[in-house]
C-alpha cells in the first residue's frame, strides 16, 4: 500500500498529521468552552455544504486545491455537526479532537501573527434628514451594481464632496461624521431610529480603492506609538478636529455602501461575510483569499484580549475585511455597543494561529 500523500497548507508546510501537534499540548485547550465553539461552528456548517469548491478554499487555502474529493473532509465535518447538534460539553470537545488535526502556521512557541478587534456600533439614526441627522449611509449605486468598474474613479473625497447626492441613495442618516466613518470600518451597525425601532445595516459593496488605516496616518502625524492610537483615541481626535476630519478621512479612498439587514434576532451579531450572524468572542475575521469560512482556528495571544475570557480560545472563521490581509492576520468580533467598541479598539496583539484541518 502506498503511503498517504502529503498535503500542503498555505504556508507550504506539511499538514499536522505528518508532523502532529497534540490537542492536549495546547495551552488552555482543556479549559476552553468547546460547546460554545461547536455552536458557532454549527451555524456555518450548512453554508459549508452549499459552497462551491472555489468558495470552500482559495488557491492557497489550507484545504487543498484539486478534485472535489480533496474538499470532502471539510464537508464531512459539517455534515457530522449538522447530524448531531445536541452535544454535551465533553462531546463537543471530542468532536473537534476526532474530526480535525492541528496545523501550526508558524513556530509553535512564537507569536508571528497580528490580532485586532472589531465590533457592531450602536447608534441613533433617522430615516430622513433632519437638522440633527445630517450624515448619510449610502445604498449601492446602480452603476456599481451594473458595472463595478464605473466607480473606481469615485473615491471617498469625491463622495464626501457630494458626488452621490440627489440620487435617492441615502439609506439612513446619522449625526456625526466620525460615527459614519467607524460604521464603514466595522462594516455593520445596530441603529435605533427616532420611533424607537431598531434597524440593522450591513456591508453591501465597496469602491475599488485600497483601504488606508487612518490610525496609522494619525500616528505618523502626531508622532505617537501605534499601541496608543486606539479606536476611541482616533474617534476623539475626529470629534475635536471638525475642520480637519474631511481631509483626514479622504486619505482612506475606499468607500463602503450598506443595505438593511433583516431577519436577525435581537441577540444576534451582524451577519459576517461567511453568511451567518457573528458570535462575540468566537467569530474570527481572516484573509479569505487564504482561509475558508467555517474553519476552526485555535487562537493564542500572550495576554487576554477580551474582558471575560482567556488568551487562548477556539474560534471559527466567519468574516473578512479590507485590512485583514495575510496568513496570520486576524480580527476578533467582540460584540455590540460602546463597551464592545472600547474593548475592540484596544486590541492590537501578537497572536498565534493553529488551524484545525479536517481529517481525511
Amino acid at each position: 500500500m502506498e503511503p498517504p500523500k502529503k498535503r500542503q497548507s498555505a504556508a507550504g508546510s506539511e499538514l499536522a498529521r505528518d508532523n502532529p501537534l497534540e490537542f492536549a499540548s495546547l495551552r488552555g485547550w482543556a479549559e476552553d468552552d468547546h460547546l460554545a465553539a461547536f455552536c458557532v461552528f454549527y451555524r456555518s456548517a450548512a453554508l459549508v455544504l452549499q459552497q462551491s469548491e472555489s468558495h470552500i478554499a482559495a488557491n492557497s487555502s489550507p484545504v487543498p486545491a484539486g478534485t472535489s474529493d480533496d474538499r470532502e473532509p471539510f464537508k464531512e465535518c459539517a455534515r457530522r455537526a449538522l447530524a448531531d447538534p445536541a452535544l454535551s460539553a465533553a462531546q463537543a470537545k471530542r468532536f473537534f479532537e476526532e474530526n480535525f488535526a492541528l496545523q501550526a502556521l508558524g513556530p509553535t512557541e512564537s507569536y508571528d501573527g497580528f490580532l485586532t478587534g472589531y465590533f457592531e456600533p450602536e447608534l441613533s439614526a433617522s430615516l430622513t434628514r433632519t437638522d440633527q441627522y445630517t450624515v448619510p449611509l449610502y445604498k449601492v449605486p446602480p452603476a456599481l451594481v451594473n458595472n463595478p468598474n464605473d466607480l473606481f474613479h469615485l473615491d471617498r473625497a469625491a463622495i464626501q464632496a457630494g458626488a452621490l447626492e440627489g440620487q435617492d441613495l441615502e439609506l439612513v442618516w446619522l449625526k456625526d461624521k466620525s460615527d459614519v466613518y467607524f460604521v464603514h470600518v466595522q462594516g455593520s451597525a445596530r441603529l435605533i431610529l427616532e420611533n424607537g425601532h431598531a434597524m440593522r445595516v450591513a456591508f453591501a459593496a465597496k469602491t475599488g480603492h485600497e483601504y488606508t488605516s487612518l490610525g496609522k496616518v494619525l500616528c505618523e502625524r502626531l508622532n505617537s506609538a501605534p499601541a496608543d492610537m486606539t479606536g476611541d483615541v482616533l474617534a476623539d481626535w475626529m470629534r475635536t478636529h471638525p475642520h480637519e476630519i474631511d481631509d483626514l478621512m479622504a486619505l482612506n479612498q475606499s468607500y463602503i455602501f450598506f443595505k438593511e439587514q433583516q431577519n436577525l434576532q435581537a441577540d444576534d451579531g451582524p451577519v459576517g461575510a461567511g453568511g451567518v450572524p457573528l458570535s462575540a468572542g468566537r467569530s474570527l475575521a481572516i484573509d479569505h483569499k487564504i482561509h475558508p469560512y467555517g474553519l476552526p482556528i485555535w487562537l493564542s495571544t500572550p495576554e487576554p484580549v477580551v474582558n471575560n475570557g482567556s488568551a487562548d480560545r477556539l474560534m471559527i472563521t466567519q468574516d473578512t475585511g479590507s485590512a485583514i490581509v495575510g496568513l496570520q492576520r486576524s480580527d476578533i468580533f467582540v460584540g455590540s455597543g460602546r463597551s464592545a467598541g472600547l474593548t475592540a479598539g484596544r486590541i492590537q496583539s501578537p497572536a498565534r494561529m493553529i488551524l484545525l484541518v479536517p481529517n481525511p
